[in-house]
């Protein structure tokens, strides 16, 4: 995993207990499915995502493999397109549900005609193939435990204004640059647009992005789980 999706020394991995849950036992770490990493997810998490997480309360692993290949494959578009990525232009392209029988994991599905890569609809046991992941000094930028994410109010209409509806204009018109979509999220693709590398944390006012989703500490949060 980590020679095959390169993935950064600055995070440390583990593997779980064979009786290990996916919650975890330490509350600086993440979940991450490994159907997830051959979706496009990578490490550092890009500003896009922190600022989602942050204000719906998702955490990575609650989201489906399927989920974070769309998800991916809009920010790399954005990113390779001179298009501002912005969770409203998200928002706007995307909507949440939760899935079937459970009220932890989601999955994101487009809700305007956005022209994807071809990509297989099916990925079959992919909650039994994870492992634990946490910066090697301080910890992620969001809250790590799960709690159930947020699906209506990212759902919630929006307003989109003159600058936005360009934006999102300029994404439609946009034909796929490749016919497969792991071709196109290979990792030489997202490391050409700084996808999993410091370089996408530049300039990123992470206080901001918590200030405005209402980010709390452990002590005033009574969601978190002991």
């Amino acid at each position: 995993m980590l020679k095959k999706y390169e993935l950064p020394p600055s995070h440390l991995y583990r593997v779980p207990h064979p009786s290990e849950r996916v919650s975890g036992s330490d509350p600086r770490e993440v979940v991450i499915y490994r159907d997830n990493m051959t979706a496009g997810l990578r490490f550092p998490l890009h500003p896009l995502f922190i600022s989602f997480f942050n204000e719906f309360h998702v955490t990575p692993g609650q989201l489906t493999p399927n989920s974070w290949r769309i998800s991916t494959y809009f920010l790399y578009l954005c990113l390779t397109n001179n298009i501002k990525p912005c969770l409203r232009l998200f928002r706007s392209v995307f909507d949440m549900y939760p899935v079937l029988g459970s009220n932890c994991y989601a999955y994101i599905q487009l809700k305007v005609g956005l022209k994807l890569p071809h990509f297989s609809s099916s990925n079959s046991s992919w909650r039994r193939r994870f492992f634990f992941v946490q910066p090697e000094v301080g910890q992620f930028s969001f809250k790590t435990c799960w709690r159930t994410p947020f699906c209506k109010k990212f759902n919630e209409p929006l307003d989109l204004d003159h600058e936005l509806k360009t934006r999102l204009d300029k994404l439609l018109r946009l034909t796929p640059p490749g016919l497969h979509m792991s071709e196109v999220l290979s990792n030489e693709n997202l490391r050409r647009v700084h996808i999993g590398s410091p370089e996408a944390m530049d300039d990123f006012d992470f206080g901001g992005v918590m200030d405005v989703a209402g980010f709390a500490t452990d002590a005033e949060d009574p969601s978190i789980s002991p």
